[in-house]
C-alpha cells in the first residue's frame, strides 16, 4: 500500500470514526443535565459534523481547506474553553480571558497579515494556543485533583476528555514545528497529514472511552 492508499484508507476511517461517539453518546442518554454533559454533547456534534464536512467537502468536492481550516481552530477553542468552565475550581476568570484575546489576536493577524499559501503555517499558531491552554488547565485541574484527594482518575469521564486533548495536540503541536519545512519542500501533504490522522483517530478512540465512562 503507498502513501496516497495509507492516507485515504487512514482519512475515511478516522471521520467514519468522528460518528461513533455521537453515537454512543445518544444512545446512553443521561438524565443529569449538567453543564459538562451538556458542553461535552455539543463537542461531539461539532465533531461529527466536523467529519461529514471533511468527508463531503474537502474529500470528496475537493474544496479549499484554507478557510475551513480557521473556521475548525476557532469553533474547537471555543468549546474547548466552555468545556473547562464547567470545571470550576481554582480556575480563575483570567485565564479565560488571556487565552480568548490570544486566539483572537492571532486569528485576526494570521488572517490579514500573513498569505494564505503559509496556511499550514496559520493552522500551527491556532493551534499552539490552544494547545497552551489546554496545558495551563490541566496543570490547574491537576493540582485540584491532588488537593481533593480524589481516588481513582479513570472513573471521572472529563480526565478522558483532557488526555485525549493532551495527546492530539501533543502530536499536531510537533508536526506544526515542521510545518514551514514542509511549505518550503516538495514532501506531499498527504505524507504529513497520516501522522496527523493517527493521533486523530488515538483522540477520538479515547472520546469513545469517555462517553462509556459518563
Amino acid at each position: 500500500m503507498n502513501n496516497l492508499e495509507t492516507f485515504k484508507s487512514l482519512f475515511l476511517f478516522s471521520n467514519i470514526l468522528g460518528y461513533i461517539p455521537l453515537i454512543i453518546n445518544s444512545i446512553r442518554k443521561r438524565k443529569d443535565k449538567n453543564q459538562f454533559n451538556k458542553y461535552i454533547s455539543m463537542y461531539l456534534y461539532f465533531i461529527a459534523l466536523a467529519s461529514l464536512y471533511e468527508l463531503v467537502f474537502s474529500y470528496y468536492l475537493k474544496i479549499n481547506v484554507e478557510i475551513w481550516f480557521k473556521v475548525y481552530s476557532l469553533l474547537e477553542f471555543i468549546l474547548i474553553l466552555q468545556i473547562f468552565k464547567t470545571q470550576k475550581k481554582g480556575l480563575y476568570n483570567f485565564l479565560y480571558t488571556f487565552f480568548t484575546f490570544l486566539f483572537i489576536s492571532i486569528l485576526t493577524y494570521v488572517t490579514f497579515r500573513i498569505p494564505e499559501k503559509h496556511f499550514l503555517f496559520h493552522d500551527a499558531l491556532l493551534n499552539f494556543v490552544t494547545f497552551l491552554l489546554i496545558i495551563s488547565f490541566s496543570i490547574v485541574w491537576s493540582k485540584n485533583i491532588i488537593k481533593s484527594n480524589e481516588s481513582f482518575l479513570l472513573n471521572i469521564p472529563f480526565f478522558y476528555f483532557l488526555s485525549g486533548l493532551i495527546i492530539y495536540y501533543s502530536g499536531i503541536i510537533f508536526l506544526s514545528i515542521f510545518s514551514l519545512a514542509i511549505i518550503n519542500s516538495n514532501m506531499s501533504i498527504n505524507e504529513y497529514w497520516i501522522i496527523n490522522i493517527i493521533f486523530l483517530i488515538i483522540h477520538r478512540i479515547i472520546l469513545i472511552i469517555m462517553v462509556l465512562k459518563k
